[in-house]
């Protein structure tokens, strides 16, 4: 995916303005920064590749508020503290919030969420895909065109 989609993120960094890209900064989750440079051109790669994979490969939709309470509803203190163990990334994110146990977890539950796993990048990227989708020249324009055309008028 990358062989595909690293040209044309070139070619659309190439029209956008310098506050157009601090703002793909800004919209990106703090997860994917932390996992990721911090630059404009690996975020908008990995998020437009992890949005077409999540979304259109596994069927998911982008995660809300609600959606990302009922996925932590069910895990237990076992499972929290093993997974606190094993994840550098998830454990440095718990201690910045001062979270030790999945009751903490839980109870800062809507700060954790929107510090590090809101995503309005991937909210933008999914409307763009979905205007792809349901464009009415499919059979002239590609994904690059349609990409390169749209996108800076977005952000």
């Amino acid at each position: 995916m990358h062989g595909i989609i690293n040209p044309i993120v070139e070619k659309l960094s190439q029209q956008l303005t310098n506050e157009q890209k601090e703002k793909i900064y800004h919209l990106a989750s703090e997860k994917l920064k932390q996992d990721y440079s911090d630059g404009h051109f690996s975020l908008l790669c990995e998020e437009i590749i992890r949005t077409y994979n999540d979304i259109f490969k596994k069927g998911e939709k982008p995660q809300t508020y609600e959606d990302f309470v009922q996925k932590i509803s069910g895990i237990s203190e076992d499972q929290f503290q093993k997974f606190l163990a094993q994840s550098k990334n998830f454990k440095v994110r718990c201690d910045e919030l001062g979270i030790t146990t999945i009751e903490d977890f839980k109870n800062k539950s809507q700060e954790y969420f929107e510090r590090f796993e809101k995503n309005q990048l991937r909210d933008l990227i999914f409307k763009i895909y979905q205007e792809y989708s349901n464009r009415p020249n499919k059979g002239t324009e590609n994904f690059e065109r349609f990409v390169l055309a749209k996108f800076s008028a977005k952000i």
